[in-house]
């Protein structure tokens, strides 16, 4: 089994039609305190085409 993690869910999620977009999750965990760097949340971002 392949691990993905919290984002790779979410783009997965995205892919698959079940979010819209990912950016508004991303900035919720982001509030509540989950660490992501910059330079993550700008690949998964690119990859989820927002």
């Amino acid at each position: 089994m392949k691990k993905i993690g919290t984002v790779g869910v979410l783009l997965k999620a995205k892919q698959v039609g079940l979010l819209s977009a990912i950016r508004p999750e991303i900035e919720q965990l982001h509030q509540q305190g989950f660490r992501l760097s910059q330079t993550v949340i700008d690949a998964v971002l690119l990859q989820a085409n927002e």
